[in-house]
């Protein structure tokens, strides 16, 4: 089960579940007029943004260039996520935004609607700014798979298969069976906290309703 904590400042219990488990969720981490003023940002970068499979796509830089009274900014640069990232990856810390507006309803899935792990492994804050669950595209994770997505992801890269393999109901059924992917079904505000060989997957958003997100990289 997707462990929901509410002590996210608590560097070791947050690391200790990210390697063990490859993904969390924290609760209500924005609210109120924040919230709105969040959700109101990325509707109108989302608007000016490119069109793709699902709705409108907005794809930004690093944090460290939005102005620090964007609400992009303000949400991101927290510093337990600092804290967290650099104790988890050493990598320099958010290298890249991406927003998006899901509201088209279709059966030809984009890459995101197969349960895969990312080509390029990264460690992603997701930011949920409506409330979403399984009829407006559900973020799915499978909690524990993160050994397993780290090896394969390894062994496909080197053998040059990532992109015949990467569809895991079919080329890795027993797996999904060994871990079976959650929907996280939650409200506005909800943040997922998730390293991407763990198994993971959008979903359809049905007719007349949308999704609306955010999420940090980095890599």
């Amino acid at each position: 089960m997707i462990q929901r904590i509410t002590d996210y400042t608590d560097l070791n219990n947050t690391l200790s579940i990210l390697k063990e488990d490859g993904c969390f969720v924290v609760e209500n981490s924005l609210s109120g007029s924040d919230l709105k003023d969040l959700k109101q940002e990325v509707l109108t970068r989302c608007s000016s943004g490119k069109d793709y499979e699902f709705g409108k796509l907005y794809r930004g830089s690093s944090i460290n260039t939005y102005s620090k009274n964007n609400p992009i900014y303000k949400f991101f640069s927290q510093q337990w996520m600092k804290d967290l990232t650099e104790a988890y990856t050493n990598q320099p810390f958010g290298q890249s935004i991406i927003a998006t507006h899901d509201y088209i309803n279709t059966n030809n899935w984009a890459r995101q609607g197969w349960l895969h792990f990312d080509r390029q492994k990264s460690f992603k804050f997701f930011l949920y700014l409506t409330d979403v669950d399984t009829t407006c595209g559900a973020l799915h994770l499978s909690p524990g798979s993160i050994i397993e997505g780290e090896t394969l992801n390894k062994k496909l890269n080197q053998n040059g298969e990532y992109e015949s393999k990467r569809r895991l109901e079919i080329s890795y059924p027993k797996l999904i069976e060994q871990y079976p992917p959650e929907a996280i079904e939650a409200p506005a505000g909800t943040l997922i906290v998730f390293d991407t060989d763990t198994f993971h997957k959008g979903g359809v958003v049905d007719e007349g309703k949308q999704r609306l997100i955010i999420r940090m990289h980095t890599k």
